[in-house]
């Protein structure tokens, strides 16, 4: 029996060994031009946030420095809480950190890695839960290549959680099978992982369909372990042992980003918020059209073939194991939750829980079609090895009468769309209006709303139209070509039929090729450096001042997002200070304080620059150092700036007004207000001059203090030893505050002389310290609370590696 069961394992392993060199194979052929590095990831978030954040996460672990805080966005920026620099995931650290590789190779073949293991862990779930070799692959295939990745493709960091999820399956599978309690110990492992891997939410949409996965496997299917309660009281206990490690091993990111969340812009959301990007009715029709999925939803795509062997699937329900019969009711739950408003159970959810925190329902839609490719796998094995005349032929009229469908709605959505135009704008008008406009979500007015109506209802057209759009063309060609194939099977002897299928699964693998390439591998480095190029005239020249200094993005116009020189983040990776920050937990604070300027992007909607306020709010712009601002033309009674250079529309300014980013003012200049923003925007203000403090952050202060406001400003060396550590040196011949436009966030303290004083918040939402007369040395250092706790990670994963291994010694000795 020993020696069975050794064979057995040699075998598994030399399969996977295989599969493993196959899928390499698959992603070499597929991904060329990404391991050439001719093109690269880049496209939607990944221009304006993955590719710079991972560039400084790339730059800051090859100078020995972990990234905790970054001064290059926002006035400063706690970037490790923010969470999706992932800077504890492993592999992050491995290929980022370790490898002596190039960061545009470290970025691309991070992307192309987790492509691989995804699909050498989904293949290996498939083998175990008795799919063929081969449908195992072609289900993997479509993981691969279909909505599965390509839906959440645009975000990496969805990737890096997700691809862990079949493994996760996989070993609650052996655990079943083995009762052998080390599996859910490293399945609490592979949780933390998740958890630290970029996404949270996505992390958390894990957890929750795992654990929902072992309830319906342990509760429901799992008979022998006794009664239901039993079963029940066995899968609490085992879900809090995976649930407590996966949270020890994620408390550093967990505790970092709570507490960033608190002082976010997202604080105090509406309950609306947690349906906003909720899954359509309609987006059911992604199944054969995922290039509308701009209008349709959420695509969930596994190829026009695929849905064949969705459909055998279905046809020979009766024979799925317990297995499938867990993956139905995991992809059901999907469905429902991603419908978000749509669904009674996700809405009955939500206030149920009151929590509004999730926004975008409709990305549970890669466990759906997870379900989808697994089900996939599970039907081409049944079309190549059935015997059952009457399922398979189910399956091919009902597969072909939908592609009859799809290809008649295909070449008549443009006359339909046109007939029914006026009671689309009609009705789109009244629901702009009564659930959008004055939203806390929808800010802007309904004329901007109204246009944006007008572009939507003219894209779907242009879209759908056989005569104008390449891809309807090419989608009703794919699909009668499928319809061609569904009447061959049916029409050819039985001995045939093979051939006709493995047909049609090349027709398929050809078809994900396409729409990998269409729908997620959108322009590579040469069009990065073709988004970047309208700002190398700029960064040309900034990079000649060699003084500190903060740049400003002007931005007064929606419009301007794919033409503009220098967006938020793009600065990161040449090493400028940027007033501007695009993150979800984006500081509510900043957000706040340059209201009327812009500078903040908190992925929900974009803070505009009021032209009408710029003269008014420009000591705002000095005070946080900002010496060079970007735009198109600047209000023409704009004072202290002048033009230095001029580039494809826009034009770079000079701040002659420009504030050092830290400086002295005695203590006769200060000036005590209630609300500082308010001051600011009702009073004038010269930072120069004088240091604003709100009277509560004084409450209980007692200072020595002359109204003597006539003395400026003096500005003072600062000596940056790296992003989490300033030095000062100061000589005055009285007490004054020391300012420092940076801003003021928890986890920051100061010393005088190696002794620690208070932090004040000054000028609004800066850091300032009281300091005596004569000669001294200050020091700012970045020691946030969870510092501490940065290697628990490690530490717990290294004694499970260690219990693993003294158990397997014990197993070995048996």
């Amino acid at each position: 029996m020993a020696n069975m069961t050794s064979k057995a394992s040699r075998q598994s392993l030399k399969e996977v060994f295989w599969i493993s060199v196959g899928l390499a194979a698959l992603l070499l052929f597929w991904f060329w031009d990404l391991f050439t590095l001719k093109f690269g990831f880049i496209s939607g978030d990944h221009k304006v946030q993955h590719y710079p954040w991972m560039s400084y996460l790339y730059s800051e672990l090859h100078q020995g420095r972990f990234p905790l805080w970054t001064d290059l966005i926002g006035c400063g920026f706690p970037i490790f809480a923010e969470g999706q620099i992932a800077a504890l995931y492993p592999i992050n650290l491995i290929i980022y950190g370790l490898l002596p590789i190039s960061f545009e190779a470290a970025y691309n073949y991070s992307t192309i890695l987790h492509y691989w293991i995804g699909g050498i862990f989904f293949y290996i779930f498939c083998r175990h839960i008795l799919i063929s070799r081969f449908g195992s692959f072609i289900a993997t295939t479509i993981y691969l290549f279909g909505s599965t990745q390509g839906g959440y493709f645009y975000n990496m960091n969805s990737q890096k959680t997700c691809i862990w999820f079949p493994l996760v399956l996989f070993l609650m599978e052996r655990a079943l099978k083995t009762r052998n309690l080390i599996y859910l110990l490293w399945i609490g492992v592979i949780f933390g992982i998740q958890i630290n891997a970029g996404y949270l939410q996505i992390a958390f949409y894990c957890l929750v369909f795992s654990f929902l996965y072992y309830f319906f496997r342990l509760v429901f299917f799992e008979k022998d372990e006794g009664s239901w309660g039993k079963r029940f009281f066995i899968f609490i206990k085992h879900s809090l042992l995976m649930g407590v490690i996966g949270i020890l091993i994620g408390l550093p990111q967990i505790l970092a980003t709570g507490e960033l969340s608190q002082f976010s812009s997202r604080v105090n959301l509406p309950e609306s918020f947690a349906y906003v990007g909720s899954l359509p009715p309609q987006g059911i029709l992604t199944l054969l059209f995922p290039f509308l999925d701009p209008y349709l939803g959420q695509e969930m795509y596994v190829g026009i073939f695929g849905i064949l062997l969705l459909s055998a699937a279905w046809f020979w329900r009766k024979e799925w194991s317990k297995q499938l019969w867990a993956m139905f009711w995991l992809g059901l739950f999907a469905f429902l939750i991603a419908l978000g408003q749509f669904s009674p159970l996700y809405v009955g959810i939500i206030k149920l829980t009151h929590f509004y925190g999730f926004r975008v329902p409709a990305k549970v839609v890669y466990f759906l079609v997870f379900a989808f490719a697994v089900f996939s796998g599970w039907g081409l094995s049944k079309l190549l090895t059935s015997q059952s005349e009457k399922e398979t032929k189910r399956a091919i009229v009902f597969f072909a009468a939908l592609m009859l469908i799809g290809m008649t709605a295909g070449l008549f959505a443009e006359m339909m769309i046109r007939f029914f135009m006026p009671v689309m704008k009609q009705t789109g008008s009244w629901i702009l209006e009564k659930y959008y406009v004055g939203s806390p979500l929808h800010p802007h007015s309904l004329d901007l709303y109204l246009d944006k109506l007008d572009s939507y209802l003219a894209g779907l057209t242009q879209m759908v139209s056989v005569r104008e759009s390449f891809w309807m063309k090419v989608w009703i060609f794919l699909l009668a070509g499928n319809l061609a194939i569904g009447i061959l099977l049916l029409t050819v002897p039985a001995r045939v039929k093979k051939f006709i299928l493995i047909f049609g699964v090349l027709v398929l693998a050809l078809d994900l090729y396409g729409y990998t390439f269409v729908n997620n591998i959108k322009p590579g480095w040469e069009a990065y450096d073709s988004y970047l190029s309208p700002g190398k005239p700029f960064l040309n020249y900034l990079d000649q001042d060699r003084s500190q200094y903060r740049v400003y993005e002007y931005y007064t116009d929606l419009s301007q997002d794919d033409s503009f020189p220098l967006m938020y983040n793009s600065n990161m990776d040449h090493g400028i200070s940027d007033i501007g920050v695009y993150a979800p937990f984006a500081l509510l604070e900043h957000r706040n304080f340059y209201l009327g300027l812009g500078a903040s992007n908190n992925s929900l909607d974009v803070s505009l620059a009021a032209p009408e306020q710029f003269s008014s709010l420009k000591p705002l712009l000095d005070v946080s150092n900002v010496k060079y601002l970007i735009g198109q033309e600047i209000p023409s009674n704009a004072t202290g700036w002048k033009k230095v250079l001029d580039s494809a529309g826009y034009s770079l300014y000079q701040n002659k007004e420009v504030l050092p980013r830290t400086f002295w003012l005695p203590l006769g200049n200060t000036v005590v207000v209630q609300d500082f923003d308010r001051f600011v925007r009702e009073s004038s203000f010269n930072p120069s001059r004088e240091i604003i403090f709100e009277r509560e952050e004084l409450k209980g202060f007692n200072f020595a203090k002359k109204e003597n406001r006539g003395k400026s400003y003096q500005a003072v060396i600062l000596n940056e030893i790296d992003s989490h550590q300033i030095q000062i040196k100061t000589h005055f011949q009285e007490s004054g505050w020391l300012f420092l436009s940076d801003i003021f966030y928890p986890g920051w303290e100061a010393t005088i002389d190696g002794k620690k004083t208070r932090i004040f918040k000054a000028n609004g939402i800066f850091r300032t310290v009281l300091v005596p007369m004569g000669a001294h040395t200050m020091e700012f250092v970045y020691k946030p609370f969870y510092k501490k706790w940065l290697n628990l990670p490690f530490v717990c994963a290294g004694l499970i590696f260690l219990i693993s291994i003294v158990i397997g010694l014990k197993r070995i000795k048996r």
